[in-house]
């Protein structure tokens, strides 16, 4: 009778084991029956076009702008970060719509994109009157 009970309950273990793997027996023709593999997951990701990002610093002293030459390419993000040592002075691009003034001692940041191609002057003229001729660069977008 123990003999009995042992087969009973390796038989009841073997079917509970049985049951987490996927393969089975078909009941009917006895074969054993294997479900296809689950399809691989496939994740599209959208390719991104990088941006370049330009990044200049300009010093405005002692009449002049340092550097006095920027090149950068079309399409181009550009942030130009520029101080002034001195006194207060503006910092103008009239193609791109930037004028600010900067006072002694600071710095200010400008953000655009060189979405023209040419040579643009980069200048200070409105609180520079005596170094108006001298304080300018240029931005040259190819």
């Amino acid at each position: 009778m123990k003999w009995i009970i042992g087969i009973i309950v390796v038989l009841a273990a073997l079917l509970v084991i049985g049951c987490g793997k996927e393969a089975t027996q078909s009941p009917i023709t006895g074969n054993v029956v294997t479900p296809p593999a689950p399809e691989p997951v496939v994740e599209l990701v959208k390719a991104v076009e990088p941006t370049v990002e330009n990044l200049f610093m300009i010093v405005a002293e002692d009449g002049k702008f340092t550097p006095d030459e920027i090149h950068v390419a079309k399409g181009d993000e550009i942030t130009l970060t520029v101080k002034s040592i001195g006194q207060k002075r503006d910092f103008s691009i009239g193609a791109f719509r930037i004028n600010e003034v900067i006072e002694d001692g600071e710095q200010i940041e400008v953000k655009f994109t060189a979405d023209k191609t040419g040579k643009f002057s980069y200048m200070c003229s409105l609180l520079c009157p005596k170094d108006y001729k001298t304080m300018k660069g240029t931005l040259i977008v190819e």
